[in-house]
């Protein structure tokens, strides 16, 4: 009788509150291969495959980078609205994906999100990768911690900055407060999207300086 009216709850909610695509809006129809987008947008999504290679960084830091689709059109908005436009709905989706991902990729000890600054913190009223590493390292059952790795001083945006102005830039921005929750572990450091990989490249350092075994980096999006 429970399970009757579980699912009859869940038919109804469904009913009044159709699923409806994350990047388009649109109602999802019949033939949605995927619970989360249309067949329109999915069809038009860039899938990455490949790790992200660094050959212009003079040393990659982390083990692994992966993004899992191109860092354009609807992608790019619906990011943009996760991150800016508090469309929080957006974050277990995300974090889903990013799960199933990072399940394929290796096992971790602890997810960690890349730090914002606390002004900038304070300014926006959340770290978006926050937002994704949480509900990611609930799905993976893994530790999560916030803590570790801390902004120590904030540089201003780095969206139109080249790589060799972006590798001076985050030059000891980074630090990590407690190693011993880094010491011999296996992190995987989560973001929402990559670039150049300077930033995530320096976390990696300092991580590893402190202590741990691996880094691996995860985002939703890569630019390309």
């Amino acid at each position: 009788m429970r399970h009757f009216l579980r699912t009859a709850f869940q038919s109804l909610t469904q009913f009044i509150y159709p699923p409806r695509c994350a990047l388009c809006d649109e109602r999802l129809g019949e033939g949605a291969r995927d619970e989360h987008w249309c067949v329109p947008c999915g069809a038009r999504l860039r899938t990455l495959e490949a790790d992200f290679s660094a050959p212009r960084l003079a040393h990659a830091w982390f083990d692994r980078a992966r993004s899992l689709v191109a860092y354009e059109g609807r992608v790019r908005d619906a990011v943009r609205g996760f991150k800016y436009e508090q469309r929080f709905e957006l974050a277990r989706m995300f974090a889903t994906m990013l799960a199933k991902e990072a399940a394929s990729m290796g096992t971790y000890d602890v997810a960690m999100p890349v730090p914002l600054h606390r002004l900038r913190l304070r300014k926006r009223g959340y770290n978006q990768a926050v937002l994704l590493s949480r509900p990611l390292a609930r799905i993976m059952k893994i530790d999560h911690d916030t803590c570790a790795l801390v902004r120590a001083r904030e540089v201003g945006p780095q969206v139109d900055r080249e790589l060799a102005e972006r590798l001076v830039a985050v030059k000891g921005i980074f630090a990590v407060r407690h190693p011993e929750r880094v010491r011999g572990k296996r992190v995987l450091l989560i973001d929402d999207v990559l670039t150049t990989g300077a930033t995530v490249n320096e976390c990696a350092r300092i991580l590893k300086k402190a202590g741990a075994s691996r880094v691996d980096v995860l985002t939703i999006a890569r630019v390309l």
